[in-house]
């Protein structure tokens, strides 16, 4: 199963049609925590809120995430396969371009994989989904204090 967590934020109708075209390519269950996005998808399973996503992530193969700090460090300590997808002011995803900015920031410091261009997201990279990545406990102690440095 693949799950993808939109967090709850502005609505992520972009990767929810891309997340469907795969769907319907792939015929791989793709399971997608929405939030404030229009359930518009066909071929993907979606609920809007849950109380905990604890249970979708370690039942997942390979997760697909908004480029939130919290769903990063939260994968990272479950040692879960996963990429995550900055939101952008242009398409009215956020109010500014800071998520591409946390991608980043993740990329040098930790490796994590992301895609600024949602065409990058194919087929090939859910058959072959980068991670999971190394990542000890004093990686998320760096990684806790980077965040507030990053929110400060």
């Amino acid at each position: 199963m693949i799950f993808a967590a939109f967090g709850t934020s502005l609505p992520f109708p972009r990767l929810l049609a891309k997340l469907d075209e795969l769907a319907k390519e792939s015929h791989e269950r793709i399971v997608v925590q929405t939030g404030t996005t229009p359930q518009t998808a066909k071929y993907c399973e979606m609920f809007d809120y849950a109380p905990s996503l604890n249970n979708y992530f370690q039942d997942a193969d390979f997760v697909i995430a908004h480029a939130g700090l919290g769903v990063s460090r939260e994968l990272l300590k479950l040692n879960k396969k996963f990429i995550i997808i900055p939101r952008h002011a242009c398409y009215n995803e956020h109010n500014d371009d800071h998520q591409t900015e946390t991608c980043e920031i993740l990329y040098k410091k930790y490796g994590i994989v992301y895609f600024d261009d949602i065409n990058d997201l194919t087929l090939e990279v859910l058959k072959n989904p980068p991670g999971p990545y190394p990542f000890s406990d004093e990686s998320l102690k760096m990684f806790q204090e980077n965040i507030m440095k990053v929110l400060l």
